[in-house]
């Protein structure tokens, strides 16, 4: 079951859904043990995996390439769409995150920026583009 936030305009009512869709273009849910191995799986919902391009280092996750050009970014949460709409996702993860899931954002950030063709991100960081909450 997916729930369109922007549509359901209330966050805390959503209680513990299976998966979450933000947008049309971007779907999160927590990473379950039925679903495999984060750092190597085969499919991320329901979508074949085309490509690892990056496996973290400091626990167990991945970056992946899927088909009709989306991408996902696996670990303890999973978030899967098109490379915009996950590239803003991280942004958003990156101003709260400690300095491990930090470095780990910005190499995600940089990959899928580096798969933008003419892209200004293409050197970009996270870092660069996500103040800090205070």
């Amino acid at each position: 079951m997916h729930t369109n936030l922007a549509a359901s305009k209330s966050y805390k009512n959503c209680g513990s859904l299976p998966a979450v869709s933000v947008g049309p273009a971007l779907t999160i849910r927590p990473w379950e043990s039925q679903d495999g191995d984060p750092a190597n799986p085969e499919r991320v919902f329901g979508a074949p995996v085309q490509e690892i391009l990056a496996r973290r280092a400091d626990q167990t996750g991945a970056l992946l390439a899927l088909d009709a050009n989306r991408f996902a970014l696996t670990g303890p949460v999973t978030a899967m769409g098109r490379s915009m709409a996950l590239l803003h996702y991280i942004r958003v993860q990156a101003r709260d995150a400690r300095a491990a899931d930090r470095e780990w954002l910005d190499e995600v950030y940089r990959l899928l920026g580096q798969r933008q063709p003419g892209s200004y991100m293409r050197t970009g960081s996270v870092a660069r583009s996500a103040p800090r909450a205070h």
